[in-house]
Protein backbone atom coordinates (compact mmCIF):
# COMPACT_ATOMS: atom_id res chain seq x y z
CA UNK A 1 0.00 0.00 0.00
CA UNK A 2 2.70 2.62 0.84
CA UNK A 3 4.30 1.86 -2.60
CA UNK A 4 0.91 2.55 -4.64
CA UNK A 5 0.25 5.51 -2.05
CA UNK A 6 3.68 6.97 -3.46
CA UNK A 7 3.40 5.72 -7.44
CA UNK A 8 -0.07 7.59 -6.92
CA UNK A 9 1.25 10.52 -5.19
CA UNK A 10 3.99 10.78 -8.12
CA UNK A 11 1.47 10.86 -10.82
CA UNK A 12 -0.84 13.80 -8.81
CA UNK A 13 2.47 15.90 -8.95
CA UNK A 14 3.41 15.20 -12.30
CA UNK A 15 -0.70 15.79 -13.01
CA UNK A 16 -0.41 19.15 -11.64
CA UNK A 17 2.89 20.26 -13.42
CA UNK A 18 1.54 19.32 -16.56
CA UNK A 19 -2.36 21.61 -15.69
CA UNK A 20 0.07 24.76 -14.90
CA UNK A 21 1.48 24.66 -18.40
CA UNK A 22 0.19 27.74 -20.52
CA UNK A 23 -2.26 25.88 -22.49
CA UNK A 24 -1.36 27.98 -25.42
CA UNK A 25 2.36 26.11 -25.09
CA UNK A 26 0.86 22.91 -25.38
CA UNK A 27 -1.09 23.70 -28.68
CA UNK A 28 1.85 24.94 -30.06
CA UNK A 29 3.94 22.28 -29.11
CA UNK A 30 1.45 19.18 -29.15
CA UNK A 31 3.75 17.26 -31.54
CA UNK A 32 6.28 17.18 -29.18
CA UNK A 33 4.18 16.46 -26.36
CA UNK A 34 2.75 13.78 -28.37
CA UNK A 35 6.32 11.69 -28.45
CA UNK A 36 6.97 12.28 -24.56
CA UNK A 37 5.81 10.72 -21.42
CA UNK A 38 4.36 13.49 -19.30
CA UNK A 39 6.84 13.08 -16.87
CA UNK A 40 9.29 14.07 -19.70
CA UNK A 41 7.72 16.90 -20.81
CA UNK A 42 7.17 18.34 -17.65
CA UNK A 43 11.29 18.19 -17.01
CA UNK A 44 11.10 19.29 -20.07
CA UNK A 45 8.75 22.65 -19.74
CA UNK A 46 10.51 23.31 -16.61
CA UNK A 47 14.28 23.30 -17.74
CA UNK A 48 13.05 26.11 -20.59
CA UNK A 49 14.01 29.99 -20.28
CA UNK A 50 11.43 31.94 -21.84
CA UNK A 51 12.12 34.98 -23.67
CA UNK A 52 11.01 38.20 -25.17
CA UNK A 53 12.98 39.24 -28.19
CA UNK A 54 12.19 42.61 -30.79
CA UNK A 55 12.89 43.48 -34.35
CA UNK A 56 16.38 43.04 -35.03
CA UNK A 57 17.02 41.56 -31.96
CA UNK A 58 20.19 39.36 -32.93
CA UNK A 59 19.38 36.04 -30.80
CA UNK A 60 22.37 33.90 -31.97
CA UNK A 61 25.93 35.64 -33.59
CA UNK A 62 27.29 33.20 -36.11
CA UNK A 63 30.69 31.82 -35.11
CA UNK A 64 29.29 31.63 -31.34
CA UNK A 65 29.63 28.41 -29.33
CA UNK A 66 26.69 28.16 -27.45
CA UNK A 67 24.71 25.51 -27.67
CA UNK A 68 21.01 25.82 -27.13
CA UNK A 69 17.64 25.14 -28.62
CA UNK A 70 15.36 27.89 -29.61
CA UNK A 71 11.96 27.23 -29.41
CA UNK A 72 9.41 29.32 -31.35
CA UNK A 73 6.10 30.41 -29.67
CA UNK A 74 5.05 33.27 -31.16
CA UNK A 75 6.54 35.39 -33.95
CA UNK A 76 9.48 34.94 -37.06
CA UNK A 77 13.35 34.64 -36.90
CA UNK A 78 15.88 35.08 -39.79
CA UNK A 79 19.02 32.99 -40.33
CA UNK A 80 21.56 34.63 -42.30
CA UNK A 81 24.79 34.10 -42.78
CA UNK A 82 27.93 37.16 -43.41
CA UNK A 83 30.35 36.62 -45.81
CA UNK A 84 32.70 39.02 -47.77
CA UNK A 85 30.19 39.85 -50.14
CA UNK A 86 27.73 41.11 -47.16
CA UNK A 87 24.53 38.92 -45.51
CA UNK A 88 22.42 36.64 -47.02
CA UNK A 89 19.24 35.07 -46.07
CA UNK A 90 18.93 31.23 -45.52
CA UNK A 91 15.54 31.05 -44.30
CA UNK A 92 12.66 32.16 -41.96
CA UNK A 93 11.33 30.16 -39.35
CA UNK A 94 7.85 30.72 -37.21
CA UNK A 95 5.65 29.50 -34.43
CA UNK A 96 5.85 25.92 -33.57
CA UNK A 97 9.68 25.46 -35.25
CA UNK A 98 12.68 25.17 -33.31
CA UNK A 99 16.30 26.47 -34.24
CA UNK A 100 19.62 25.23 -33.24
CA UNK A 101 19.29 21.25 -33.90
CA UNK A 102 22.89 21.31 -35.07
CA UNK A 103 24.81 23.52 -32.92
CA UNK A 104 23.12 21.67 -30.20
CA UNK A 105 23.17 17.91 -30.37
CA UNK A 106 26.71 18.35 -32.69
CA UNK A 107 28.17 20.55 -30.16
CA UNK A 108 29.33 22.61 -33.42
CA UNK A 109 29.56 26.43 -34.31
CA UNK A 110 27.25 28.48 -35.32
CA UNK A 111 27.38 29.05 -38.98
CA UNK A 112 24.62 31.43 -38.79
CA UNK A 113 23.11 34.62 -37.45
CA UNK A 114 19.71 34.35 -36.16
CA UNK A 115 17.59 37.70 -35.29
CA UNK A 116 13.90 38.68 -34.79
CA UNK A 117 11.49 40.10 -37.43
CA UNK A 118 9.53 41.59 -35.19
CA UNK A 119 8.89 40.93 -31.59
CA UNK A 120 8.84 37.01 -31.05
CA UNK A 121 8.50 34.60 -27.84
CA UNK A 122 11.34 32.15 -27.70
CA UNK A 123 11.77 29.32 -25.24
CA UNK A 124 15.48 28.39 -24.64
CA UNK A 125 16.73 25.55 -23.89
CA UNK A 126 20.55 25.27 -22.37
CA UNK A 127 22.42 22.22 -23.21
CA UNK A 128 23.70 21.63 -19.50
CA UNK A 129 19.56 20.96 -18.95
CA UNK A 130 19.98 17.44 -20.63
CA UNK A 131 23.00 16.36 -18.00
CA UNK A 132 20.71 16.64 -15.54
CA UNK A 133 18.23 14.22 -16.95
CA UNK A 134 20.06 11.50 -18.18
CA UNK A 135 19.40 9.28 -15.28
CA UNK A 136 16.00 9.51 -14.51
CA UNK A 137 15.08 10.35 -18.21
CA UNK A 138 17.14 8.16 -20.38
CA UNK A 139 15.20 8.42 -23.42
CA UNK A 140 14.65 12.31 -23.40
CA UNK A 141 17.29 13.49 -25.44
CA UNK A 142 17.11 11.03 -28.23
CA UNK A 143 13.53 11.70 -28.27
CA UNK A 144 14.27 15.43 -28.89
CA UNK A 145 16.91 15.05 -30.90
CA UNK A 146 14.50 13.02 -33.33
CA UNK A 147 11.90 15.58 -32.93
CA UNK A 148 14.09 18.84 -33.83
CA UNK A 149 15.88 17.12 -36.16
CA UNK A 150 13.21 17.79 -39.29
CA UNK A 151 13.55 21.66 -38.60
CA UNK A 152 17.40 21.59 -39.46
CA UNK A 153 18.34 21.85 -43.17
CA UNK A 154 21.38 24.03 -42.40
CA UNK A 155 23.39 21.08 -43.65
CA UNK A 156 22.01 20.41 -47.27
CA UNK A 157 22.03 24.27 -47.67
CA UNK A 158 25.48 24.98 -47.17
CA UNK A 159 26.72 21.97 -48.79
CA UNK A 160 25.12 23.50 -52.18
CA UNK A 161 25.79 27.17 -50.76
CA UNK A 162 28.60 26.99 -53.93
CA UNK A 163 26.09 26.87 -56.55
CA UNK A 164 24.11 29.84 -58.24
CA UNK A 165 20.62 28.67 -56.56
CA UNK A 166 19.32 30.24 -58.79
CA UNK A 167 18.94 28.13 -62.13
CA UNK A 168 17.56 30.22 -64.64
CA UNK A 169 19.58 32.20 -66.75
CA UNK A 170 20.35 35.83 -64.98
CA UNK A 171 20.13 39.02 -67.37
CA UNK A 172 21.66 41.98 -67.00
CA UNK A 173 19.01 45.00 -67.35
CA UNK A 174 19.24 48.23 -66.94
CA UNK A 175 16.39 51.08 -65.61
CA UNK A 176 14.83 51.96 -62.08
CA UNK A 177 12.85 49.75 -60.17
CA UNK A 178 10.30 50.45 -56.81
CA UNK A 179 10.58 48.39 -53.71
CA UNK A 180 7.41 48.58 -51.29
CA UNK A 181 8.00 47.25 -47.82
CA UNK A 182 5.11 44.74 -46.93
CA UNK A 183 4.14 44.34 -43.48
CA UNK A 184 3.72 40.18 -42.34
CA UNK A 185 0.53 40.17 -43.42
CA UNK A 186 1.50 41.14 -47.29
CA UNK A 187 -0.32 44.51 -46.87
CA UNK A 188 1.74 47.81 -48.10
CA UNK A 189 3.25 49.68 -45.18
CA UNK A 190 3.12 52.99 -47.41
CA UNK A 191 7.35 52.53 -46.92
CA UNK A 192 9.16 52.28 -50.91
CA UNK A 193 12.48 53.31 -52.50
CA UNK A 194 13.83 53.33 -56.06
CA UNK A 195 16.75 51.62 -56.93
CA UNK A 196 19.13 50.81 -59.82
CA UNK A 197 18.09 47.32 -61.58
CA UNK A 198 21.09 44.89 -61.83
CA UNK A 199 19.63 41.70 -63.71
CA UNK A 200 16.36 39.70 -63.43
CA UNK A 201 15.53 35.58 -63.64
CA UNK A 202 12.60 34.48 -63.56
CA UNK A 203 12.88 33.55 -59.98
CA UNK A 204 14.42 36.84 -58.64
CA UNK A 205 15.55 40.34 -59.57
CA UNK A 206 18.90 42.12 -58.20
CA UNK A 207 18.85 46.26 -57.75
CA UNK A 208 21.19 48.66 -55.65
CA UNK A 209 19.61 51.15 -53.84
CA UNK A 210 21.07 54.53 -51.68
CA UNK A 211 20.69 53.95 -47.88
CA UNK A 212 21.87 56.72 -45.08
CA UNK A 213 23.48 54.18 -43.09
CA UNK A 214 25.14 51.12 -43.95
CA UNK A 215 23.97 49.22 -40.36
CA UNK A 216 20.48 49.93 -41.28
CA UNK A 217 20.46 47.15 -44.58
CA UNK A 218 20.30 44.13 -42.50
CA UNK A 219 16.75 45.51 -41.45
CA UNK A 220 16.10 44.45 -44.67
CA UNK A 221 16.95 41.10 -45.11
CA UNK A 222 14.00 38.80 -44.57
CA UNK A 223 11.60 41.49 -45.81
CA UNK A 224 8.37 40.92 -48.22
CA UNK A 225 8.24 43.28 -50.72
CA UNK A 226 6.69 44.57 -53.68
CA UNK A 227 8.64 45.23 -56.65
CA UNK A 228 7.10 47.50 -59.65
CA UNK A 229 9.22 48.22 -62.54
CA UNK A 230 8.54 51.44 -64.73
CA UNK A 231 4.84 52.32 -65.38
CA UNK A 232 5.72 52.69 -69.44
CA UNK A 233 6.31 48.27 -68.98
CA UNK A 234 3.17 46.43 -69.28
CA UNK A 235 3.03 42.43 -69.47
CA UNK A 236 0.43 41.26 -70.19
CA UNK A 237 -2.31 44.43 -70.04
CA UNK A 238 -0.83 45.47 -66.74
CA UNK A 239 2.15 47.36 -64.78
CA UNK A 240 4.64 44.91 -63.96
CA UNK A 241 5.19 43.94 -60.04
CA UNK A 242 5.69 40.87 -57.94
CA UNK A 243 5.72 39.74 -54.31
CA UNK A 244 9.15 38.30 -53.04
CA UNK A 245 11.20 38.17 -49.86
CA UNK A 246 14.67 40.28 -49.74
CA UNK A 247 16.87 37.22 -49.52
CA UNK A 248 20.17 39.00 -50.08
CA UNK A 249 21.78 42.36 -48.86
CA UNK A 250 25.58 43.47 -49.94
CA UNK A 251 27.70 46.48 -49.75
CA UNK A 252 28.15 48.46 -52.88
CA UNK A 253 31.76 47.82 -53.67
CA UNK A 254 33.01 51.57 -54.06
CA UNK A 255 30.23 53.57 -52.01
CA UNK A 256 29.32 52.57 -48.57
CA UNK A 257 25.84 54.15 -49.18
CA UNK A 258 24.44 51.75 -51.62
CA UNK A 259 23.47 48.36 -51.07
CA UNK A 260 22.92 45.51 -53.83
CA UNK A 261 20.04 43.53 -52.97
CA UNK A 262 18.23 40.43 -54.70
CA UNK A 263 14.28 39.34 -53.85
CA UNK A 264 13.19 36.13 -54.65
CA UNK A 265 9.57 35.97 -55.72
CA UNK A 266 7.21 34.41 -54.35
CA UNK A 267 5.80 32.94 -57.23
CA UNK A 268 8.37 32.48 -60.59
CA UNK A 269 7.36 34.62 -63.63
CA UNK A 270 5.54 32.77 -66.23
CA UNK A 271 7.09 32.61 -69.70
CA UNK A 272 5.45 35.32 -71.37
CA UNK A 273 5.88 38.35 -68.54
CA UNK A 274 9.80 37.32 -68.48
CA UNK A 275 9.60 37.22 -72.14
CA UNK A 276 7.85 40.62 -72.42
CA UNK A 277 10.43 42.13 -69.63
CA UNK A 278 13.45 41.41 -72.11
CA UNK A 279 11.40 42.46 -74.89
CA UNK A 280 10.76 45.93 -73.36
CA UNK A 281 14.35 46.81 -72.37
CA UNK A 282 15.78 45.31 -75.72
CA UNK A 283 13.40 48.08 -76.94
CA UNK A 284 14.72 50.78 -75.06
CA UNK A 285 18.36 50.21 -73.74
CA UNK A 286 21.02 49.04 -75.77
CA UNK A 287 23.21 45.91 -74.56
CA UNK A 288 21.72 43.14 -72.74
CA UNK A 289 24.68 40.75 -70.90
CA UNK A 290 23.93 37.40 -69.86
CA UNK A 291 25.02 36.98 -66.25
CA UNK A 292 24.59 33.44 -65.39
Amino acid sequence: MALTDIIQAAEIIENEKTSSIDKDHLEIWFGLYDILTTEEFNALYYSLEHKQYVAENIIIKQGEIQPSLYFINSGRVKLYYNDNEGETLVKIMGRGEVVGASAFFDASVWTINVAALGYAEISVLVLEKIKSWQKEYPALESKLHDYCAKFDGLKDYFQSKGKDRRGDQRVSILGRVTTILLDRYGKDTGIASKGDLTDISPGGISFFVHIAQKKNARLLLGRNVRVVLPTELVVSGKVFSAEGTIVAVRPHRLNAQRIYGHVSFNQPLGRNDFVGIIEYWKANTVGLIPTG
